[in-house]
């Protein structure tokens, strides 16, 4: 059972002050980049220049898929390389970029152990790119897990944000925002709690999780919210599907599950007309304070639309609370040079030590 840390007491205020930075972005508009590469299928446009086509290679229990690559786009800039594959409960996908004079592992196990479709942003920095090379994809299997490649030039943009706002490491075209943790196949790591304001944002999980077969999730809280939220990411739910949540035994509500934008290269279709996403939606709820009081409170999600043994998965679940500001200590009046209230209310003085002072004047008579 995964646990939410207990209440802080401290309110961190976040002014509003806007700055500027930048963020990298993926295919700009006539950017020389931007090809969806099927691998499992001849594709339907020609390769660009910069690519020669694919070579998959099987030896034993290991199979290869090869992708010869020339310097792409403008130079000095990184590129942007989106797996879309479909994980099996076990094994390894690793991902190696190699030229004449270097060869660089960009992710040693693409794999989370959860077996759904899944999806994986790396990138290729632009130092490595100065040369041709090749694009090695190896798994352990009779044929490659992968189905699809997104290729990206990313260039650096100028974004103006709030002081506490979360800037994307990378900005896709399609509206995909991807940290730096993915893009250099860092394994999962939960955010941590902070607050903003009067609300908090406490992580509950702190992995990925199966929850087709029932898990409870079990939150202690210290008093009742004045206000309630919760996104979670999933994987594997249908689009016909839905995700139910649960609290204290009681069903509660159907969470709203994104639904991406039909540009998105993460999209398949399996043959028999219905097409399914490779990657994670966000699933948000409002939920009424009355029903998290103080104490353990046990969460339970509940997809429906999926057929038997097909995995659903979470990940980043995360509760939004609202509690009362803390009334600010009393502060004390004002005392003049010696030591008398400003107002001359002597009768309702604050009670604090006679400050000591130390005239450095140059009169000997007066310091003396």
């Amino acid at each position: 059972m995964q646990r939410v840390m207990s209440m802080r007491n401290t309110l961190i205020s976040l002014s509003c002050i806007v700055l500027s930075g930048s963020i990298s972005v993926a295919q700009p508009s006539g950017a020389p980049v931007g090809f969806t590469l099927p691998v499992q299928a001849t594709p339907s446009v020609g390769l660009p220049r910069w690519m020669e086509p694919a070579v998959t290679s099987t030896h034993g229990n290991l199979t290869t898929l090869s992708i010869p690559l020339m310097a792409p786009g403008d130079a000095g800039e990184d590129l942007a390389v989106t797996l879309y594959f479909a994980e099996p409960g076990d094994g390894f996908l690793r991902v190696i970029w190699a030229n004449a004079s270097s060869q660089t592992t960009l992710a040693h196990n693409l794999y989370t152990g959860v077996a759904v479709p899944h999806r994986q942003t790396l990138l290729i920095p632009a130092s490595l790119l100065s040369q041709a090379g090749v694009l090695t994809i190896q798994n352990d299997g009779p044929e490659s897990t992968v189905y699809q490649i997104r290729f990206d030039q990313v260039y650096r943009d100028e974004v103006s944000v709030t002081r506490g706002a979360k800037t994307p490491d990378l900005l896709m075209d399609h509206g995909v925002s991807v940290d730096a943790n993915e893009l250099n196949a860092v394994p999962y790591r939960p955010s941590a709690d902070r607050w903003t304001e009067d609300v908090i944002h406490a992580p509950i999980t702190d992995r990925i999780e199966r929850i087709e077969g029932g898990l409870d999730f079990v939150v202690p809280l210290a008093e009742e919210p004045l206000q309630a939220r919760m996104v979670v990411r999933v994987a594997g739910l249908p689009f016909t599907g839905t995700l139910d949540l649960w609290i204290n035994g009681a069903y509660v509500t159907t969470l709203a599950v994104d639904v991406p934008e039909l540009n998105d290269p993460g999209y398949y279709h399996d043959g028999e007309g219905t097409w399914h996403y490779a990657g994670w939606r966000k699933a948000v709820a409002a939920i009424p304070a009355s029903l998290l009081p103080a104490g353990e409170n046990v969460f339970q999600f509940t997809p429906s639309g999926v057929l038997p043994g097909d995995p659903v998965a979470i990940q980043d679940f995360i509760l939004q609370l609202r509690y009362p500001v803390p009334e600010p200590p009393p502060v004390p009046p004002a005392f003049d040079l010696f030591g008398n209230p400003a107002d001359g209310e002597l009768e309702d003085a604050y009670e604090a030590p006679m400050p000591e002072f130390r005239f450095l004047i140059s009169d000997p008579e007066l310091n003396s």
